[in-house]
């Protein structure tokens, strides 16, 4: 407050204090001087009993007025209380919803605040996910068996970003489904005894197991190993679902309680493969080999198995209820039994187990 304000308001002050005691000092002084202007002294009558019954009647008149107006004056100022408490009822209210609505236009400010900072969060992380997206993918490039522990290390750093920012998700599935098509190579020497001896790479059986734990996440990207060789590929326990695995080289994989559910696996080569307990239900093994292949308990209901090569796969206890058996042989197939067979569709083309025929 500058020095003429705070003269401004003493002067203020006493003017207020002088109004109220000019105040005060003409009620005390109407209190005092007006009843005798109402009843003045009567004339003497010249006799005393009656001159003082009539100076006792005034004076008891005045008596009445002075506490009349006493009365009045309290009453006056009782209403002057109910004002001015009324008023500062008023300005509090006033001050009441001043203080609500700066606490309301604060908290909206807070929360704007808030949501701008949560933007540029968001946008400072898409950044580094992006960086570390590029990184990742320049080192899965890298080439040559020295650089397996580096493209290791970048699969590792794509499936952390596919799980922190699911928008991102399908790009990843879709550069590490590429990558398996590329890694999934086979063996320099093309003999069938270096075929059968292969195993997949580790950087493409790291991809694979990748890719197997986050399918289950919504996703617009399939995953698509098209040809790829993942011989004696370990997929126990994964999640391949909707998956495109035709053409693939699965021989000897082990794919235990792996849930294949409508997978694709079209002329795919699962020879001696361990599917056992698997869901397989609607998946498709159009012309697949599947010889030698353990398929105990696994649930095969729905799925379509026309022209499949079953000879000497393990069936004990597999449900193929609704199963399309049409063309396949299972000629030496083990643990097919009648009442699941009854269950399938077949025609003249499908081989059955000998027992069968007769």
């Amino acid at each position: 407050m500058v020095e003429g304000d705070f003269l401004d308001a003493r002067v203020r002050r006493a003017a207020l204090l002088l109004a109220v005691l000019l105040c005060a000092a003409a009620i005390v002084l109407l209190v005092w001087r007006a009843p005798p202007a109402l009843y003045p002294r009567p004339a003497s009558t010249g006799n005393l009993t009656v001159d003082a019954q009539l100076e006792s009647a005034r004076l008891a008149a005045m008596a009445t007025t002075r506490a009349a107006f006493v009365a009045g004056l309290a009453g006056l100022a009782a209403l002057g209380g109910l004002w001015v408490n009324s008023r500062a009822l008023r300005v509090n209210q006033r001050g009441l919803e001043d203080t609500r609505r700066i606490a309301e236009d604060n908290r909206k400010a807070q929360i704007e605040a808030l949501n701008l900072q949560t933007a540029a969060l968001a946008l400072e992380s898409d950044g580094r996910i992006t960086d570390r997206y590029g990184k990742a993918i320049e080192q899965l490039a890298q080439p040559g068996h020295d650089a397996l522990p580096v493209r290791l290390g970048a699969i590792h750093a794509l499936e952390r970003i596919a799980r922190e920012s699911p928008k991102d998700q399908p790009s990843v599935v879709a550069v590490l489904s590429a990558f398996v098509r590329i890694a999934g190579v086979p063996p320099d020497d093309p003999e069938p005894r270096a075929l059968d001896a292969h195993r997949a790479a580790p950087d493409a059986q790291a991809a694979v197991r990748t890719l197997g734990s986050l399918s289950h996440q919504e996703s617009s990207e399939s995953i698509d190993w098209t040809g790829a060789h993942l011989e004696r590929a370990s997929l126990h326990n994964l999640d391949l679902s909707d998956a495109y695995l035709g053409w693939t080289h699965m021989q000897r994989s082990y794919l235990k309680n792996s849930v294949c559910r409508q997978t694709n696996f079209d002329h795919a080569d699962l020879r001696c493969s361990i599917l056992v307990t698997a869901n397989l239900a609607n998946a498709v093994f159009k012309e697949a080999r599947l010889q030698g292949a353990r398929m105990g308990g696994a649930n095969l209901d729905g799925a379509i198995l026309a022209g499949a090569d079953l000879r000497d796969a393990d069936l004990t206890g597999a449900t193929l209820l609704g199963a399309d058996l049409r063309g396949a042989d299972l000629s030496t197939a083990r643990g097919l039994t009648r009442g699941e067979l009854e269950k399938t569709r077949t025609n003249g083309y499908t081989k059955l187990p000998r027992f069968f025929e007769d």
